[in-house]
């Protein structure tokens, strides 16, 4: 059975983790020995099967740096899979310097590489252009979660065509809904309408912009309420918005949890008012458990998890009026939760799991 060892710099609980989480724990279960390693702890791990290892070096590079070439030399792994940039990088080196023939796939979830460039000095992203060229470039395989990953690394001037497999994100559905089923610690009141977000607060989720937008859906819908689920720097500042808006009464703050599924299950709808999005995954995951969505059109990965419109409404990106009119759309359509739940499907482990399999050992 063929080995496959995954490389992470960081394994704390986020998109990427679930997805390698997902990953592993399928493949694991099926039989196939899988190693997660991480430069640092992460609590994504207390999310592992049993049937997965797992070992971290407490952010020490030079003792991570070893262990990995050690096995690289040796040849001790079939497969090896990264989906963090940095340990992408990190990763190509270790390979040139072992002279392994363990097969890099690397895997590829964010559309921002041009903003992740002009974030930086002239030097410095010159310097993270020609590496990540390399990386991305002399991969045995490159898997994208969307077209529109794709086509921005191309745009970026990573990889010079369309050589990348694309490959949906795996979700645990049946996780999902079981998680849903615990306590939910923020209980919707009878006969409140209640719409709900899911994201970090910075500024490319543009959450201010929902708060705006649910500002002219209330006078629509007096008895609601918006419940924003994450944590990050713009915090203060949302709730300066709030206040100033005259909303502290109607929108609550959850802050970070680790199971936001009960929050999801209770609401109307769920609004994902991101500026750009890598795949949206929260969608699909709204969908599992029979919710309505509207999303901003910021890429191909939300207008093709909804496909597109037939699932949700998409709406204009960074427009108040926009997304307020989506939402009030939405909220006075009558959703067939079963139709919702059934294209939620599509996305389950198992199926997305193999088609991963099929791109490692694919000669």
């Amino acid at each position: 059975m063929k080995k496959i060892i995954i490389y992470l710099v960081n394994f704390n609980k986020g998109g990427a983790e679930w997805v390698i989480t997902n990953l592993a724990n399928t493949m694991a279960d099926n039989g196939r020995p899988v190693t997660i390693v991480s430069i640092k702890f992460g609590n994504m791990s207390t999310e592992l099967s049993s049937t997965v290892n797992y070992k971290h070096f407490s952010g020490q590079w030079l003792k991570a740096f070893w262990y990995m070439y050690r096995k690289l030399w040796l040849n001790r792994f079939d497969v090896m899979l990264t989906t963090q940039r940095g340990g992408t990088v990190f990763a190509y080196l270790l390979k040139i310097f072992s002279f392994s023939k363990t097969k890099h796939v690397v895997r590829e979830a964010a559309s921002n590489f041009n903003q992740h460039f002009e974030s930086k000095g002239f030097l410095t992203a010159a310097i993270w252009r020609r590496l990540f060229r390399l990386s991305y470039g002399h991969a045995y395989r490159l898997i994208v979660n969307s077209a529109g990953t794709g086509e921005d690394l191309i745009s970026a001037g990573i990889i010079s065509d369309k050589s990348y497999y694309q490959i949906d994100n795996p979700l645990d559905i049946d996780r999902i809904r079981q998680k849903a089923l615990m306590e939910n610690k923020f209980t919707k009141p009878p006969d409140m309408i209640q719409i709900v977000t899911i994201a970090r607060l910075v500024p490319k989720k543009c959450i201010d912009v929902l708060i705006h937008a649910y500002e002219r859906v209330r006078v629509h819908y007096p008895q609601s309420r918006l419940v924003i689920v994450g944590d990050g720097p713009l915090k203060e500042e949302l709730e300066q918005i709030v206040s100033k808006l005259g909303l502290n009464n109607h929108v609550v703050f959850a802050g970070w949890l680790s199971n936001p599924y009960p929050v999801l299950r209770e609401s109307n709808l769920f609004v994902l008012p991101s500026k750009w999005e890598g795949f949206g995954q929260v969608l699909i995951e709204a969908l599992a458990l029979g919710v309505p969505c509207v999303s901003t059109d910021t890429s191909d990965s939300p207008s093709y998890i909804l496909d597109k419109g037939q699932y949700g409404i998409l709406v204009e990106p960074e427009s108040f009026d926009g997304l307020a009119a989506g939402i009030l759309q939405s909220l006075n359509q009558n959703h067939k939760a079963l139709r919702l739940i059934k294209r939620a499907e599509m996305f389950n482990k198992q199926a997305i799991t193999g088609k991963y399999e099929q791109v490692f050992f694919l000669e």
